[in-house]
This record gives C-alpha cells, structure tokens and sequence, in this order.
C-alpha cells in the first residue's frame, strides 16, 4: 500500500509537471497572438496612414491640374477673342488662320490635359477601392488572430 502511495505521488507530480509545462506553452501562445495582434495593429495604422498621404497628394494633384486648366481655358478664349479681331482686321489671313492651327492644338493639348485630371480621378476612385480592401483584409486578419486566441 505504502508503495502504492509512493508511486501515485510520483504520478501526480509527473502530471502536475505537465500541467505546468502545458500552462508555459499557453502563456507563450496568448504572449505570440498578443505581440501578432499588436503588430497587425500597427500595421494596419501605417497602411491607413501612407494611404492618407497619398490621398491627400493626389487630391492636390487634381486640384492643382483643375486650376491650371481653367487658367489655360481663359488664356485660351482670349487668345480667340484675338484671333477674331485680327482676322476681321487684318490682310494677312494665312498668319491668322496659322495661329488659329495653333489654337487648336492648344485646344488638343487641354483636352489631354482634362482627360488625365479624369484619369487621376479615376485612380483616386481605384486607390480608395484598394484601401477598403486591405482594411477588409486587416478585418479579416485581426477575427483570424481572436479565434486562434479563443482556441489557445
């Protein structure tokens, strides 16, 4: 009986061994989600806030590109208005009917101009997309990172 004892002692020691051992590991797991969860975190902040800059930037682009079309719209009408004038005054129809090619082409050059204001529109429109989607990712991650913190 006494060697009974003896061994069912040594047996709970062994299994309080493992009990401890067990309970290291869980700390280490819940210690390796908190440090993944942090990390995810600050992760996720810098990708919104590199994000941000480059919203801001391309929001300045466009407002930069719409002033200046607008300054080259008006420069463009007065440069009509001239044209009107001096072919109506003048004799020397070629030189006017040259600066009106040239106008025209100003003209084609503003158009571009407004359709890559439109193209940068577009790529702020598909910036936003992405960033709702890594947000979406991030989600997605952090629920992955609680459920495998549940589990633990």
């Amino acid at each position: 009986l006494q060697q009974r004892h003896e061994t069912m002692l040594e047996d709970l020691k062994e299994l309080q061994e493992q009990v401890n051992s067990q309970e290291d590991k869980l700390r280490s797991y819940e210690e390796n989600v908190t440090t993944l969860d942090a990390s995810i975190k600050a992760d996720q902040a810098a990708i919104i806030e590199q994000d941000k800059s480059i919203l801001h930037q391309d929001r300045d682009i466009c407002f930069y590109s719409q002033a200046n079309l607008e300054e080259e719209h008006r420069n463009l009408d007065l440069v009509e208005d001239r044209l009107k004038i001096e072919d109506s005054l003048t004799l020397e129809g070629e030189k006017v009917k040259q600066k009106g090619i040239e106008m025209e082409q100003k003209k084609t050059e503003l158009k571009n101009i407004a359709n890559s204001g439109t193209m940068i529109r577009s790529s702020k429109d598909g910036l936003a997309l992405k960033l709702k989607q890594i947000k979406a990712n991030i989600n997605k991650m952090q629920r992955k990172g609680e459920e495998k913190k549940q589990l633990l």
